[in-house]
């Protein structure tokens, strides 16, 4: 997010085998309460967990972290990898684990954000920002396509969009 040192950015991704040349994306998986709050209760944040078990299955855990409602995941971007095939593995994981919560009688949607592509691992909280912003805009986004249930954003589709990123009040 930013809050680290260059020096502690090294030593971080000299710990993960992240490398300053290659290409990375950040991915925030976030858990919203029906409730709209972010006052998660016991049973919620153990959901919280189990939905972190669920992601590790699927992709490597060395690069997943936790906290609170939210996972976050670095993605290392692979030359041969098309952005729209990652996306849609993206969106099989979304709907895989929501449809999990749902038969679990889990009251929280599951909504993913997907940061842009950035070079180096110093730049990684550009693309976390990104992932964030997508999530923000996610219900308005649904409201636009029409389908509420669309619940994987990529920041860069977002468009003109971003134009209010830096905007406040929700209804304005």
């Amino acid at each position: 997010n930013g809050s680290l040192s260059d020096a502690e950015e090294d030593e971080v991704a000299y710990i993960l085998n992240l490398k300053e040349s290659e290409e990375y994306r950040v991915i925030t998986f976030y858990l919203k309460s029906e409730n709209s709050e972010e006052k998660f209760n016991a049973g919620q944040r153990w959901e919280i967990k189990f939905t972190e078990k669920e992601i590790a299955r699927y992709l490597p855990k060395e690069y997943i972290y936790a906290y609170t409602n939210q996972i976050v995941y670095i993605h290392k971007q692979e030359k041969k990898e098309r952005q729209q095939e990652y996306r849609k593995k993206v969106e099989e994981l979304q709907q895989h684990v929501q449809q999990t919560l749902f038969q679990r009688k889990v009251d929280v949607e599951f909504q993913i954000g997907i940061g842009k592509c950035v070079c180096g691992y110093h730049n990684l909280n550009e693309s976390y920002e990104d992932s964030r912003m997508a999530i923000k805009y996610i219900e308005i986004f649904q409201e636009v396509v029409g389908d509420k249930y669309k619940s994987v954003v990529d920041f860069s589709k977002i468009g003109f969009f971003r134009i209010f990123a830096n905007m406040t009040d929700k209804e304005q």
